[in-house]
């Protein structure tokens, strides 16, 4: 019944890629052995990727931890790839990561994800290709201002504000754009990139200002 719906679907629709959500590794690699894997879950990969690489459909599987082992596992099956931004932070725990680095983790992971979100609005309404580009740009320079916050957050807001304990990533030894760069920094990095997420939709969307607002509303929340 699954394949017999992924057809009626991908009939319809067009779809930039699919993604899988396994989590099926953690600190130290996947949960099930190579043999679960091949008993239980290569029979159902290999059913149904097939079907969706016919529409021209890439496939990734999003996965927590360290997925090293897993990528051939999945590759073996027909999977186009895996999602790394995860995996990528987890290699930069305990190490002192530059700003670069910190931007490289964060592009796989909240700035993909918000991105995401924003095209999916415009594709979903029959958006042109140039309001299709101008939300991703907008997605990703709201996703790093977003993350660059979340992580003064940690800092400078308090448990009864945020919902949960600070000082958490400091206790973890966890790198973050506050000891990469400093609070003045930050702030700095955080107003850039809403200039630059409102910039990108002024320039193509004539009824810009909810998302220059909700731009503007994130810069200095404080949950």
């Amino acid at each position: 019944w699954l394949i017999l719906l992924f057809r009626s679907v991908f009939s319809r629709f067009h779809f930039d890629f699919m993604s899988f959500a396994e989590d099926m590794s953690y600190n130290n690699g996947p949960m099930i052995s190579k043999a679960l894997f091949d008993e239980f879950l290569a029979p159902f990969y290999r059913k149904v990727i097939p079907v969706i690489h016919e529409y021209g459909i890439p496939v990734f599987i999003d996965s927590d931890g360290d997925i090293t082992m897993a990528v051939d596992w999945y590759a073996s099956v027909g999977a186009d790839g895996m999602c790394g931004g995860q995996f990528l932070d987890m290699l930069g725990e305990k190490k002192r990561l530059d700003l670069a680095a910190l931007n490289e983790i964060n592009k796989g992971k909240t700035v993909a994800l918000i991105s995401a979100t924003c095209k999916m609005g415009v594709s979903a309404a029959g958006g042109s290709p140039e309001l299709l580009d101008a939300a991703a740009r907008f997605g990703e320079a709201l996703g790093y201002a977003f993350q660059i916050r979340d992580d003064m957050l940690d800092v400078i807001s308090t448990a009864e504000l945020l919902g949960k304990p600070i000082g958490s990533d400091e206790a973890e030894e966890k790198s973050t754009y506050m000891t990469a760069c400093g609070r003045e920094e930050c702030e700095r990095l955080v107003h850039s990139f809403t200039d630059e997420a409102k910039a990108a939709v002024r320039a193509s969307f004539e009824d810009h200002g909810f998302l220059c607002d909700l731009a503007d509303s994130l810069v200095d929340r404080l949950n």
